[in-house]
């Protein structure tokens, strides 16, 4: 049985197993479909620490998330065309 996932943005006190971070631009791009995660992973622009393994896991969640997010940016109107 393995933990639930926690999502966390800011500092909290508690210490990750596993910590990501990117620019938000590149975060945009990689939902929009403009940047392929996978090429932003092995170019050094994301940085993880903690295991691999586990920002493996986050894999689907990304999917589901290029999926629906030009949508979501388009029906509020940030987007015209994707």
């Amino acid at each position: 049985r393995q933990k639930p996932l926690k999502l966390s943005f800011s500092p909290d006190g508690v210490k990750p197993d596993l910590a990501i971070r990117l620019d938000a631009g590149l975060l945009h791009g990689i939902l929009l479909g403009t940047v392929r995660l996978r090429d932003a992973y092995f170019g050094g622009q994301i940085k993880t620490k903690g295991s691999i393994f586990k920002a493996m896991k986050l894999a689907d969640l990304f999917r589901q998330a290029e999926k629906l997010y030009p949508d979501v940016f388009k029906d509020q109107g940030l987007l015209t065309d994707h």
